[in-house]
């Protein structure tokens, strides 16, 4: 894995081993030389892939929207936008 980050294993593994600290929970579970994820662990990494995927869908929308010639919300007077993150 580290080398698909294009980091060094002790380095990574010291990142894992801090973000498991502040998190207060095991995100992978180590036997021997072999290395797991542990269901938190897989929890944790398809919220981020989530995260990753918004992000990259309102960067998309940003990006459209510079390009736009005109801004329908500043031609609304009392128009308001409101954005709901969460259940």
């Amino acid at each position: 894995m580290a080398r698909r980050l294009q980091a060094q294993q002790l380095t990574l593994s010291r990142h894992i081993a801090e973000l498991e600290l502040q998190l207060g929970v095991p995100l992978f579970k180590r036997t021997g030389r072999a290395v797991t994820p542990t269901f938190t662990g897989l929890a944790i990494a398809e919220a981020a892939r989530q995260v990753e995927g918004g992000a990259s869908e309102l960067t998309r929308i940003l990006a459209k929207s510079r390009g736009a010639t005109t801004n329908t919300a500043s031609q609304r007077p009392g128009w308001a936008c409101s954005i709901r993150f969460g259940g």
